[in-house]
């Protein structure tokens, strides 16, 4: 990875203790590489019963993880997935503002549900618009895109429309947009300047919290920290979810197993 030692990823989103997501799946994947900001602790996925969670001092973590960066003159990708409350997005905002000379792309992944229900509350969903203004890159799921489009939510209209209507909302945004089904494959539409394709592979019958964050994690080390071109970032990412998925169920695991890319 070129300049290992300045390019840092600043990550904020939640952490949870069981399970494999988020925080925990990104610095599986990217290790030392990252700065973690915690948003939200959580004992366990909220999949899972009975979980405790407890807030943290995100402003204080987040501005003073950000003043370090500047002193040791670190360069960053800012990448933003499950908020604790709507609050924190205008303080991301504020941070984003005082320190956008080091943060050299911002991708958000505007957590807010799959397979058409929702897991935070509407405040935050209410809330991604506003950092989505600012992001260069977004990784939604359909559900997420359909939340954040604008449109009300009908079963009559086409899915095409609802990316078609995410896509103009946000049109300075770059998204590979995640969770396209067709014919017992699933899909990834990425769109970025004049670029614009699909891919497709296999889905396979068990599904596991977290795979949104190791795609998320892969496509940033392919394509921010390794430089490898869109298509090849994309698939290679994808490859590598599915390869960890593979594995995850032939080991008869319920939760994703990660050994680290070397």
């Amino acid at each position: 990875m070129p300049n290992s030692s300045t390019l840092k990823v600043l990550c904020v989103h939640s952490f949870a203790f069981h399970g494999t997501a988020s925080t925990k799946a990104v610095m599986s994947l990217l290790g030392s590489q990252v700065l973690p900001v915690p948003s939200l602790l959580l004992s366990g996925l909220t999949n899972l019963p009975g979980i405790v969670k407890r807030e943290v001092p995100f402003q204080e973590l987040l501005a003073s993880t950000f003043q370090l960066a500047e002193d040791l003159t670190q360069q960053l990708i800012l990448y933003i997935g499950y908020l604790g409350s709507p609050k924190q997005v205008d303080i991301l905002l504020g941070e984003i503002q005082s320190h956008r000379d080091i943060i050299q792309h911002i991708l958000v992944d505007p957590v807010s549900g799959d397979h058409g229900k929702t897991y935070v509350p509407a405040e935050i969903i209410s809330a991604w618009p506003k950092l989505l203004e600012v992001a260069d890159w977004c990784t939604p799921n359909i559900t997420e895109v359909k939340l954040l489009s604008g449109l009300p939510l009908s079963s009559a209209t086409p899915l095409d429309t609802y990316i078609q209507a995410f896509r103009d909302r946000f049109p300075n945004l770059s998204t590979l947009i995640t969770s396209l089904k067709e014919e017992g494959d699933i899909g990834i539409s990425a769109s970025h300047e004049e670029q614009s394709f699909t891919y497709w592979h296999e889905e396979l019958s068990q599904h596991f919290g977290g795979t949104g964050d190791v795609f998320a994690s892969q496509f940033i080390r392919y394509y921010f920290l390794s430089g490898y071109p869109l298509k090849h970032s994309v698939e290679q990412a994808a490859d590598d979810t599915l390869a960890i998925i593979e594995g995850s169920i032939d080991k008869g695991s319920k939760e994703l197993l990660i050994y680290p890319f070397s």
